[in-house]
């Protein structure tokens, strides 16, 4: 997800907001929880020390039980084109 992945008209931009954070909400949450961590540690970090702590949490993430739940549920189908109904 980018900073600024779409434009939106004049006045509209905490109408879309709200409509992404819904969707977010919808991801596997140890995943965003990751990406948020990553995030806040990476500005005091180089880039080498924050690849390498992004692929540490990336791992824990992938060692959580939601991975291979997740797994599953998208091999049924589900989170395609960032649709989880």
């Amino acid at each position: 997800m980018g900073l600024a992945n779409r434009v939106v008209e004049p006045g509209r931009a905490r109408e879309e907001a709200e409509k992404l954070a819904e969707q977010v909400t919808k991801f596997p949450w140890n995943c965003v929880l990751s990406d948020r961590q990553s995030a806040y540690e990476q500005m005091d970090l180089d880039f080498e020390q924050a690849m390498r702590n992004e692929f540490r949490l990336g791992l824990r993430t992938v060692n959580s039980g939601e991975t291979k739940l997740g797994a599953g549920r998208f091999v049924a189908g589900k989170g395609r084109h960032g649709s989880f109904e």
